[in-house]
């Protein structure tokens, strides 16, 4: 009921894969091919929530930026406690 004219029973012609990053192309659709669409829906589900508490751990550090080398020389508010201008020319 969360979605206007869709319901429960409606059946599921496609699933895609949305890919969200920084990269050169920010958001990425891929179809997703597979027999049980309840069965890749659990399984996206289990990945995102195990994605999810990995960042709720304090023991896992964060990145300023995750490819240094190959950033665009844009400016980080982080950039300074990280080194970036250091690491880039190395």
């Amino acid at each position: 009921g969360a979605v206007e004219g869709v319901t429960a029973t409606t059946p599921i012609t496609g699933l895609h894969y949305v890919a969200v990053g920084a990269g050169r192309v920010p958001v990425r659709w891929s179809p997703v091919h597979g027999d049980d669409a309840e069965d890749l829906a659990v399984q996206s589900l289990a990945r995102l929530v195990a994605l999810l508490r990995r960042y709720e751990d304090p023991s896992f550090g964060y990145l300023s930026r995750a490819r240094v080398k190959f950033s665009e020389n844009l400016e980080g508010d982080y950039d300074h406690l990280a080194r970036v201008a250091e690491w880039r020319h190395g």
